[in-house]
């Protein structure tokens, strides 16, 4: 019988394959991620104002987009090992259903926590 370590390294292996796969069919490539991650370390945003004097609306001049700088710096720092990997920790059942407790990981949703029930509290004469 396998370990949990081992069918999780497992199923880590065939999501990666999968992944590719599916990376591979939208064209997904390594150097377009690179390129807009390199992009997004240089973002820029502008501004819209309406003049309710001059009846018109103002677009401001470029002003450094810092919420998306910091998010392309995070994944960029990622990308290079700056940043160690999150450690997926996947309860693991029997029958080897792994890939549902990987995807909920992924996609930020918790198991929900067991329902413990409650002692009626009875006063004691």
């Amino acid at each position: 019988m396998k370990s949990n370590e081992q069918i999780g390294a497992e199923a880590a292996n065939i999501a990666r394959t999968r992944i590719l796969q599916e990376a591979g069919h939208v064209k997904l490539t390594t150097k377009k991620v690179l390129q807009r991650i390199s992009e997004g370390l240089d973002a820029n945003e502008n501004k819209v104002f309406y003049d309710k004097d001059r009846g018109k609306c103002i677009i401001s001049p470029d002003l450094i987009a810092h919420g998306v700088r910091l998010d392309a710096a995070k994944l960029g720092a990622t990308v290079l090992d700056m940043i160690p990997s999150q450690k997926i920790d996947a309860n693991v059942n029997h029958q080897g259903n792994i890939m549902a407790a990987v995807v909920n990981h992924l996609s930020g949703n918790k198991p929900a926590a067991p329902k413990v029930k409650e002692k009626s509290k009875k006063a004691k004469k």
